[in-house]
């Protein structure tokens, strides 16, 4: 199609030529990248931040918490190194997949309810949403206060 445009066959010029259009050549990977941001611009993906607790169970609590929420991780990053001061904390980096962007809030709400405030939160094109400071180091303050208990609870 793209020489036949562009005047690139001269020997087909006054003839009646048709092209076949199909996806058989269709780039999976593109249409993959293609049908993630459409999900991100109706904000059924959303992209945040936060530290969880580093204990045995911390992460199995963390993928509950949004799994009672009834969303679903599609992407996790768990990172100890580059926390900060903190060495009961881990840093991670999660994008769910949620119904709508309504969805997705109630799933930011529950995790605040839950003492795992989020740091940052990025929907459609990268705009970052940032939280109330004085909510999230209110939350943060939970979260430590869970963290410092005496039991380590169940590994999971």
């Amino acid at each position: 199609l793209a020489p036949l445009l562009a005047g690139e066959l001269p020997e087909l010029k006054g003839k009646n030529v048709a092209v076949v259009l199909c996806g058989g050549n269709i780039d999976v990977t593109l249409l993959g990248r293609v049908l993630d941001h459409g999900m991100a611009a109706d904000g059924r993906l959303g992209r945040f931040q936060c530290m969880i607790s580093d204990r045995p169970g911390g992460l199995a609590h963390f993928t509950r918490v949004i799994a009672a929420a009834g969303a679903s991780v599609k992407e996790l990053t768990h990172e100890r190194s580059f926390t900060g001061d903190s060495f009961s904390s881990v840093h991670v980096t999660c994008i769910i997949e949620t119904r709508d962007r309504e969805h997705l809030e109630q799933v930011f709400d529950i995790l605040q309810k839950e003492g795992i405030p989020t740091i940052e939160r990025e929907f459609t094109r990268n705009l970052p949403y940032k939280v109330n400071e004085e909510e999230a180091a209110q939350a943060l303050h939970v979260a430590a206060a869970r963290n410092s208990s005496p039991s380590l609870g169940t590994a999971e």
